[in-house]
């Protein structure tokens, strides 16, 4: 799952805790 420029390595976070991360 790919973020503004961001890899996670989870793919089950909810758009949720995404939205919290740095």
């Amino acid at each position: 799952m790919r973020l503004k420029g961001k890899v996670c390595t989870t793919d089950n976070v909810p758009d949720e805790l995404l939205s919290q991360l740095p």
